[in-house]
């Protein structure tokens, strides 16, 4: 740990993929300065963008690991929350089987007569990127995260993202949309937030879009190491 310490130090040319992990980085090792940072970049699949229908109740959907470390257990007073003050909605869980999910975080039952919870596993990417377009917004309760590809994934959709300040969240909520980084212990602020999605889904989307487009391409990741790497050789 020692040497690995003293090698980052030395480097002084350190990438990180988003400014949550850079400080975790700056923390660790006692870096001299701020590592680069470059986002991982994310594709459109290859076909035609599924269009979003409102429907009569939004639609969120969760994507990730079922464990406490994402903040599957905050779901159900978050999803309770919402039915009780809003009304009808839909929850979206994609990940582990249902019995393995619930297992590992707490069961999704006595919920609202208003709040419908659905679980879907083994999508193929298209499948996905289908619930990503066709979701109100994308839910990310996490307490960790390293990056959270799920977040690029829905903004390229144009899918409205609402995440804790962790992982790439702090990067790809900007202004406009620093109101969707949210604290994953107060679900009637998610609650409240979420309802703000449905009603502005529109402007949300354009916002969102705009974010992916301008940092969090494939194309704009591999032009911005080519920029930075050039710029090392540069200096030498």
């Amino acid at each position: 740990i020692v040497r690995e310490r003293r090698s980052r130090r030395i480097a002084g040319r350190i990438i990180a993929h988003s400014t949550a992990h850079a400080r975790e980085l700056m923390d660790e090792y006692a870096l001299p300065s701020m590592p680069t940072i470059i986002p991982f970049g994310v594709d459109f699949p290859d076909r035609k963008q599924p269009p979003y229908f409102p429907g009569d109740r939004p639609r969120f959907v969760v994507v990730g690991t079922p464990d406490r470390r994402k903040g599957f257990d905050r779901l159900r007073p978050l999803i309770v929350a919402y039915g009780e003050q809003f009304g009808p909605c839909q929850l979206t869980i994609i990940s582990a089987p249902q019995a393995e999910a619930q297992q590992a975080f707490g069961p999704l039952d006595g919920l609202p007569a208003t709040v419908e919870v659905l679980w879907k596993q083994g999508l193929t990417r298209e499948e996905l990127f289908t619930e990503y377009a066709q979701a109100t917004a994308l839910l990310h309760v996490a307490r960790y995260e390293s990056f959270g590809i799920p977040l690029i994934e829905a903004a390229a959709m144009g899918t409205p993202v609402l995440a804790t300040p962790t992982g790439i969240a702090e990067d790809l909520l900007e202004s406009p949309l620093e109101e969707c980084l949210l604290r994953g212990s107060q679900p009637i602020a998610w609650a409240a937030a979420l309802h703000q999605t449905w009603l502005d889904r529109d402007s949300m989307s354009r916002a969102i879009k705009k974010r992916y487009e301008e940092a969090f391409t494939r194309t704009r990741m591999v032009e911005h190491y080519l920029e930075v790497l050039e710029g090392w050789e540069k200096k030498g």
